[in-house]
């Protein structure tokens, strides 16, 4: 049976500086370890704004990876992904994910789908760095990678995203490396996300692009929505 958790929960503090808000409206879980996440992300101000955001996926904690510069594509990671943050309520220390790969073996269909995929992919790369004039594959990719997850807000505008949330299985990026948290049973955690925007971002895009986008103010800074209460039942 589905529950419902109805946020008339703690909140904790908001760090928007009166910008942006990040807001967890409600969490259906489907079992103990997966559900869909509800939230609201609201423009505060009489200001356009715009931001980097993956609407489609979350990232782990990990305090080593919580910059999202694109320093390098090696490792693959959800840059503009909100952070799930899982905090014991007895610590209140946050908890950190560990990784794992999927063993494909020798599956030669799946072999063979990751070579189309890289194929397109490159070919994609080239097309915008000839077009953007970047000077390498890596500007290209990265530029490209900051531009298709721009979100934009008008005046007092609310943006509401519907993400899935496994525990187990949060994927890093379209490889087949996953993050998964490790929950004791029957334990209470409180659960909120977090999004953190370096300026740095911003100097990844041309100054054509930033031209285009004049009307925007970038968002730096970093947004922390509200806590929920998250049980993990290990038989459920």
């Amino acid at each position: 049976m589905k529950k419902i958790i109805i946020l008339t929960l703690f909140f904790s503090s908001i760090i928007s500086f009166g910008q942006i808000d990040l807001k967890i409206v409600s969490l259906e879980k489907s079992s103990s370890s997966r559900g869909e996440m509800v939230i609201d992300i609201t423009n505060l101000t009489n200001d356009y704004y715009a931001l980097p955001l993956d609407k489609e996926k979350f990232k782990g904690y990990n305090v080593d990876e919580l910059s999202n510069e694109i320093t390098s594509f090696d490792h693959s990671y959800n840059f503009f992904a909100p952070t799930l943050l899982f905090k014991d309520t007895t610590t209140n220390e946050p908890l950190t994910v560990l990784m794992r790969s999927y063993d494909i073996g020798e599956d030669e269909y799946l072999i063979k789908k990751i070579d189309k995929k890289e194929i397109k992919e490159r070919r994609k790369i080239a097309k915008w760095k000839k077009e953007n004039n970047l000077k390498s594959d890596f500007e290209a990719k990265r530029n490209m990678f900051v531009m298709d997850h721009l979100i934009f807000f008008a005046p007092k505008q609310k943006m509401r995203l519907k993400i899935k949330l496994d525990i187990f299985d949060i994927r890093r990026g379209d490889t087949f490396f996953y993050d998964y948290y490790i929950l004791n049973d029957k334990t209470n955690y409180d659960l909120s996300i977090q999004l953190t925007i370096n300026n740095n971002i911003y100097n990844y895009l041309t100054d054509q692009q930033k031209k285009g986008l004049q009307k925007y103010i970038f968002f730096t800074g970093n947004l922390k929505s509200n806590s929920i209460s998250f049980v993990y039942n290990f038989f459920s």
